[in-house]
């Protein structure tokens, strides 16, 4: 027997009867009849029943096939577009129609590759190699093949690499590499072992076996194949192991080679295989003949022409009709007979194109010539047999003249590809040394970004201390000036005192004086005009006492008024020195967040990119450690600068320098709006380049503290922001229907109303503008807020 007979047995050894599937094809038809065309569930049913047709009942099979691609094709759905096309090329493949397999392949790649299907890609990779296989293009078989092949790998598919591996060993099997072909077949038996997949470990040792020039090693794969196959209970592939058995035996041990094949032929025949009976057969038939038992190998010789004739399988009916044909030597009686079964023989070989068997054929025709004395054909039967020998020979020169040219040129195109490989990773090696340096120098300007920002941090720190300063020096000078006030007070309040005492004793006097008028009136009558100008002097000096009195009371009002005057702005001082106090207190919450960030996120992080530098640096000649490590320096100083850039966002709003003052304002707003306050609807106007920047900075900090205002106390749900140019003015007007409040009622200790307040109005103070609030509990509030223009 062929080897390429044998590996098409050992592939078809492993095809499921279709008898055990029939409850399997009922269930399948019912979920046919119950689902839309377009369900997935309906495709891969139909799937099911062409994969489970497949080499029992192809017309079945290619019908199944060809309705789920249409219905597939109709209904868009690409990836099943793309599995039906393969289901047709293996039809196609069955049948020998090599163009329409490959013309199905091609399809199921272009879709494959539209949709990133890559195993649907390699499975077309695979049958395009079976049939340019087939074809005899081996260089094109082993690049389709080697394609699916890479492509299993990437995905992992230890199954369909070891597949692979072994369809690539069987190009080279067939090609006469037997080494290649043995080196994939034990790859593929690895990964077999590794996944302890038994049926394929049992496979891939038959092709080890059929590899193997010294028949002992052959055997030994084989025997070891026999017994997985009777331990899993797999007939058809036991029957097959058997006849390879038999198939060495045949050589040297007549008996044993028997033997197995009278094991294997029952199998066979329970399997009802066609192929593995007439294969039986013909192998018990040779037998027969070799040792001239006639009748027992006609027997053989004939059942397989019969059965073979039933499949139309015309090899094997060729192989019948030339083994027929050989018994002419055993008997005299049969020569009649073999010059039939030789030219059928030859008949047949002609049509299928095998010209060994052809070549065979024609030798016995000029025996059987030569031996009923008919020269003439018999010399002309030779010299055909001859020409056709030549014909082989010199085919067979230059398959191997070719076989040796396609392997060197293999074996170049492998050496291009080392020195390619080589320049390649020299390329990446300086690629990498590039980029580290690169990576360097980008740390080194992170370096130096963070000690500018850690300067330009440490100056504002040191201009918030010098205006600190001067805020205690003026509060220093406000409080002597106070101390001052409450001494003049106090002294106005003394000498206030004394006049009014002077002004009651005045009063008593008076008292008195009236009272001894009355009781010596009488007495007195004789000296009357001594009294009456005593009393007119009294009276006189009664009226200096009441002008006096009024003089106090007028001395005693303004020293109310002052006093009240300086109730009031030591009210104002003691709000100036909260608003310090909780401004300085502020400053230092933000120092305190600012340290933490600095501590916690960009400190950390500047010290795993030193840690990681040193790795870096002390991974003497491992570049690949190395490189890891500058991946995590270039990711963490990354973040680094992230963290930076957050910072400064929140020490001012670097959007106004970038796109200016109006659509720095709308993106704060729109940010409110999207988190915090869905009915905040705004109206800015162009407003860009009419403050100073820093007035520009003031007037956002205005907007962003109306804003959180309502955010954080009114429970508004609408709010309003206006920002407009009026005339000689910019206009910020804030309005909401949140719950308001009393602005004429004192700030409450402790808390920031009062005090964001009072900051809108200094901020408001600072750029010349004016600030008039407008709100009462339970009727909203509206900020308005007018500043000059430059």
């Amino acid at each position: 027997m062929k080897p390429t007979f044998l590996l098409f047995l050992l592939l078809s050894a492993f095809v499921m009867p279709l008898g055990a599937q029939q409850t399997k094809i009922d269930s399948l038809r019912r979920v046919l009849r119950e689902t839309a065309e377009c369900d997935t569930n309906h495709i891969r049913a139909l799937g099911s029943l062409c994969d489970i047709y497949r080499g029992h009942n192809t017309e079945r099979s290619y019908h199944y096939a060809k309705q789920r691609l249409e219905i597939a094709t109709r209904c868009g759905l690409k990836k099943w577009m793309a599995s039906s096309h393969m289901r047709m090329a293996a039809y196609f493949i069955d049948r020998g129609e090599i163009d329409s397999c490959l013309l199905h392949c091609r399809s199921a790649m272009a879709i494959s590759k539209e949709i990133g299907n890559d195993g649907t890609l390699a499975d077309a990779h695979t049958y395009m190699g079976w049939a340019h296989g087939i074809r005899g293009a081996r260089n094109d078989a082993l690049k389709h093949l080697n394609a699916a092949l890479e492509l299993y790998e990437r995905m992992g598919d230890k199954q369909g690499t070891a597949q692979t591996l072994s369809n690539i060993g069987i190009q080279y099997h067939d090609q006469g590499m037997l080494d290649r072909a043995a080196e994939h077949f034990a790859r593929a038996l690895r990964i077999a072992e590794e996944l302890d997949d038994r049926h394929a470990i049992a496979k891939y040792l038959l092709n080890l076996g059929n590899t193997q020039k010294n028949d002992a090693k052959a055997l030994q794969y084989y025997s070891r194949a026999l017994e997985l196959q009777r331990e899993l209970g797999h007939k058809r592939g036991y029957a097959h192991a058997l006849m390879l058995i038999a198939n060495i035996h045949k050589k040297d041990n007549h008996i044993a080679s028997k033997a197995y094949l009278q094991e294997a032929l029952p199998l066979a025949e329970e399997l009802q295989d066609p192929q593995l009976i007439s294969y039986a057969l013909l192998n018990l038939g040779d037998l027969e003949r070799l040792y001239c038992s006639a009748d027992s190998a006609m027997m053989f010789y004939r059942r397989a022409l019969e059965i073979a004739g039933r499949t139309q399988d015309i090899r094997t009916v060729c192989m019948a009709h030339t083994g027929i044909a050989r018994l002419f030597r055993c008997t005299p009686l049969l020569q009649a007979d073999a010059m039939y079964h030789a030219e059928e023989a030859l008949r047949l070989a002609r049509m299928i194109n095998d010209r060994q068997s052809a070549l065979e054929s024609l030798m016995l025709l000029s025996w059987v010539h030569e031996v009923n004395n008919d020269l003439a054909r018999a010399l002309s039967a030779h010299q055909a047999a001859y020409a056709l020998k030549d014909s082989i020979d010199n085919e067979t020169n230059t398959k191997h003249i070719n076989e040796l040219t396609a392997r060197y040129e293999a074996d170049k195109r492998e050496n291009e590809l080392r020195l390619l490989e080589r320049d390649k990773a020299l390329k990446e090696s300086e690629i990498s040394r590039i980029e580290a340096e690169s990576r360097r120098q980008s740390a080194e300007l992170a370096r130096r970004a963070l000690e500018s920002l850690q300067q330009s941090q440490r100056l504002s720190l040191l201009a918030s201390e010098r205006e600190l300063d001067r805020l205690d020096a003026e509060k220093a000078k406000s409080e002597a000036t106070l101390q001052r006030e409450t001494a003049r007070r106090q002294a106005r309040e003394a000498d206030l005192l004394a006049r009014e005492n002077q002004l009651q004793a005045s009063i008593l006097e008076r008292e008195k004086l009236l009272r001894n008028s009355i009781l010596g009136g009488l007495l007195l009558l004789a000296i009357a005009s001594f009294l009456g100008l005593k009393r007119l002097r009294g009276l006189k000096r009664e009226a200096s006492l009441k002008a006096e009195a009024a003089e106090y009371k007028a001395g005693a009002a303004e020293a109310k008024s002052l006093a009240l005057a300086a109730e009031t702005e030591r009210r104002d001082k003691h709000a100036q020195q909260e608003f310090s106090r909780r401004l300085i207190e502020l400053q230092e919450e933000e120092r305190k967040r600012i340290s933490s960030e600095l501590h916690d996120s960009l400190s950390q992080e500047l010290i795993v990119i030193k840690n990681r530098a040193i790795l870096a640096i002390k991974a003497d000649g491992d570049a690949e450690t190395a490189k890891t490590h500058m991946d995590e320096v270039v990711s963490l100083a990354v973040t680094a600068l992230t963290d930076v850039r957050q910072i400064s966002r929140t020490l001012r709003p670097y959007q106004i320098d970038l796109v200016g003052l109006s659509e720095t304002l709308r993106g704060a707003l729109r940010n409110v709006s999207q988190s915090a306050l869905p009915q905040l609807s705004f109206e800015i106007g162009d407003i860009d380049g009419l403050l100073p920047r820093e007035n520009e900075v003031t007037l956002f900090r205005l907007m962003q503290e109306s804003v959180n205002n309502i955010v954080r106390h009114a429970q508004a749900t609408e709010a309003k922001v206006i920002a407009v140019r009026e005339d000689e003015y910019i206009r910020l007007t804030v309005t909401d229907n949140g719950r308001g409040f009393d602005p004429s009622a004192p700030p409450v200790p402790g808390k920031s109303g009062g005090l964001g307040l009072l900051s809108m109005k200094e901020r408001v103070s600072m750029l010349n503008g004016i600030l008039a609030l407008d709100s009462a509990p339970g009727r909203g509030t509206r900020v308005d807020i007018r500043v000059p223009v430059r």
